[in-house]
């Protein structure tokens, strides 16, 4: 008996399941043997819809980060060129240097989660020390909101990849029950043919 390999689809156990079991019903010697690969059968629905919904949630989490993500940058870019002009286009002045220690381009470049907390913890406290004519104070709620966003998002995201994970480990169980009763079956069938 070849043992199927695990790398295989959950589409490819049920094939297999479904074969076995339409095999052994066909068989007057065998029928007692098909009733534990129905069930099976019947249970790999709940696996497949458990994995389909978790990959869902990980692709969709996936898209939300992304578009939190644009759209910090996008505020950044709008802030840092906000920055510039009133440090009278010197990028080198110690106004400037205030906000960004580095160019805004590898500001954004960082991972998103290091990107949020600087913003929160660098960014908006420096906006907040401005004067209240200042056009840099404008920024700060909303900076504040899409740092909030973003690392809901971030959350969400790792949850998500969590619960992928869960919901991997129910397909291996699952395929791994699906090994045990075909090597099982095998037993009973080489009991079979020596009787």
């Amino acid at each position: 008996m070849r043992k199927l390999s695990p790398a295989r689809s959950l589409l490819f156990f049920l094939e297999e399941l479904e074969y076995s079991e339409a095999a052994l019903s066909a068989d007057p010697l065998t029928t007692d043997l098909a009733p534990p690969f129905h069930s099976r059968t019947e249970e790999w629905n709940g696996v497949f819809q458990r994995e389909r919904l978790a990959r869902r949630a990980v692709v969709r989490a996936d898209a939300v980060v992304a578009v939190r993500n644009n759209l910090l940058d996008t505020l950044t870019k709008r802030f840092s060129a906000v920055v510039l002009a009133e440090a009278g286009g010197e990028r080198k002045s110690s106004f400037f240097k205030r906000f960004f220690a580095e160019a805004p381009s590898d500001f954004i470049a960082r991972p998103l989660r290091e990107q949020c907390e600087r913003t929160r913890d660098k960014l908006i406290p420096e906006i907040e020390k401005q004067p209240d004519d200042s056009p840099l104070k404008s920024f700060a709620d909303r900076l504040r909101a899409h740092v909030k966003d973003a690392l809901s998002a971030l959350t969400a995201r790792a949850k998500s990849r969590g619960e992928n994970a869960s919901a991997a480990d129910d397909v291996t169980d699952w395929k791994e029950g699906v090994q045990k009763l075909r090597a099982v079956t095998y037993a009973e069938l080489l009991k079979i043919a020596a009787e």
